[in-house]
């Protein structure tokens, strides 16, 4: 166990190595930092829910738009997502980000450690709010929630929440001050279950400090963004039991909550958010449950899918809509799928935009060949296609000065 009860580099390591190793991974030392997992009890179930940490670890070090190419930012996030999520030996890493053995094994370990850093906050913050709030695992109805991910203003949300507060801050003779930040961050989130954890964190800092201030505050908005509230409550009045269910549905909903307390008795309260513009992938696909499918899939990434039954409509659609990725089944009635890929990567107007194949015509070297940037066979899991993903973005900068 790492130290003050902190991962380890060994034990973050042994995971990534396991990743797509059910029993392994759901028998991961790493796993006994984090609480969520000790209720979870099927391997499958265990080991899913530890990809997507990591997968969600892994997607914090994504570099801003800002960071130079080749930077040890960018390259933490090339070299884990090509060496873990999509599992390629070190020699393929190797030629991918044109390094040396010795330069590989090098920032693989710094990447590793920069990843390290990232667990470790997370088991930090879980650790405070155990603290101040007693555990209680979610409820069926909670758990149920699975909400639908999208990407919305954050500020909007907000006011409406103070707004429907109002009554409420008129009874108790309390304040919510939100501070104003020239940004204005889009947050990844079901906007209307968000609602819900705000609202509920809120009323229960106005109702714990009547006749004074509840502050809003907003975090830098890079890869992450922290939503803080802080407030002064009076002992007698402390609503903790409101605060349960608030991080009780955030944690339900993927976001992270903390919640530490001062010497001088004021509470802080942190959400952490994704933040960013939304990916569009365009899919090209006839089947209705392969796009739902799809669509679960994705849910909570930045991903939105776009459907588009018809291939004859692929071409102009993509000179239109420019998606971040396009991803395309081979077999539709009426139309050769292998020509589109062809007519799709011949011409200068699309040709830059990354293209996946996924279809159950297991035929990747012809894929490649007509110029198909992944080739996926179906079935196709969510590891898969966010690595896929992963892979089309690192084409994203020739696309953006298209």
């Amino acid at each position: 166990m790492g130290e003050q009860g902190r991962p380890s580099r060994e034990e973050l390591h042994e995971a990534l190595e396991a990743l797509y190793d059910n029993v392994a991974l759901a028998s991961a030392p790493l796993l006994r930092h984090f609480p969520q997992f000790q209720r979870v009890t099927r391997v499958e179930e265990r080991a899913e829910r530890a990809r997507a940490m990591l997968f969600e670890a892994i997607e914090v070090l994504r570099p801003a738009r800002s960071a130079p190419f080749g930077s040890l930012q960018a390259r933490s996030y090339d070299i884990l997502s090509l060496r873990y999520v999509e599992n390629l030996p070190l020699a393929e890493v190797m030629k991918d980000l044109s390094l040396s053995r010795r330069q590989v094994y090098r920032d693989l370990a710094e990447a590793e450690e920069r990843l390290l850093q990232v667990l470790s906050s997370w088991v930090a913050a879980g650790r405070e709010a155990h603290a101040s709030i007693a555990p209680q695992p979610p409820s069926d109805e909670l758990t149920a929630l699975a909400g639908q991910a999208s990407f919305f203003p954050l500020q909007p949300a907000l006011a409406e929440v103070v707004e429907l507060l109002q009554p409420l801050l008129q009874r108790t003779g309390a304040q919510i001050e939100l501070e104003s930040t020239r940004e204005e961050p889009s947050v990844l989130a079901d906007r209307g279950i968000f609602k819900e954890i705000v609202t509920a964190i809120l009323s229960a800092a106005v109702q714990s400090s009547p006749g004074e201030k509840v502050w809003l505050r907003l975090g830098p908005a890079q890869d992450l963004l922290e939503l803080s509230i802080s407030f002064q409550p009076q002992p007698e009045k402390y609503r903790a039991s409101l605060f349960e269910k608030a991080r009780a549905l955030a944690l339900a909903q993927g976001i992270t909550f903390s919640l530490a307390r001062t010497d001088d008795g004021s509470v802080y309260i942190g959400l952490l958010l994704r933040v960013g513009e939304p990916l569009t992938l365009l899919a090209v696909e006839d089947n209705p449950g392969a796009i739902e499918l799809y669509r679960r899939l994705l849910s909570g990434s930045r991903w939105q899918v776009v459907p588009l039954a018809s291939p004859l409509l692929v071409h102009e659609s993509a000179r239109r809509r420019r998606p971040d990725a396009i991803l395309l089944d081979i077999i539709m009635p009426g139309v050769d799928g292998w020509s589109i890929v062809r007519a799709l990567k011949s011409d200068e107007a699309t040709s830059s935009i990354p293209l996946i194949v996924c279809s159950v015509v297991e035929d990747p070297q012809l894929a490649y060949a007509l110029g198909a940037d992944v080739y996926l066979p179906k079935p196709v899991g969510r590891a898969e296609l966010l690595a896929a993903l992963n892979r089309c973005l690192r084409s994203r900068p020739a696309l953006a000065q298209s």
